[in-house]
């Protein structure tokens, strides 16, 4: 029931500012989702797993301008 009542004033909201959603897209009674590589939900932001996979397994850097590239990469 309280979804309901809250989806129906998100919908009233985009009506009311002229925002438009393509339905195709939308996904509706979900605990969480996935928004820019985080897992949003439950009243909790983690980052996605794929993410951090991809750090842990990044070469060892040997040089200071590697070093710099890591930082830039992981750095937010």
């Amino acid at each position: 029931m309280i979804m309901r009542v809250m989806l129906k004033k998100c919908l009233m909201f985009f009506k009311k500012e002229k925002f438009y959603v393509k339905m195709s897209t939308c996904e509706f009674g979900k605990t969480s989702l996935v928004y820019l590589g985080h897992i949003v939900g439950g009243g909790q932001l983690k980052i996605y797993p794929s993410k951090i996979d991809v750090i842990v397994k990044w070469p060892k850097p040997a040089i200071v301008i590697e070093v710099r590239r890591f930082l830039g990469l992981v750095q937010y």
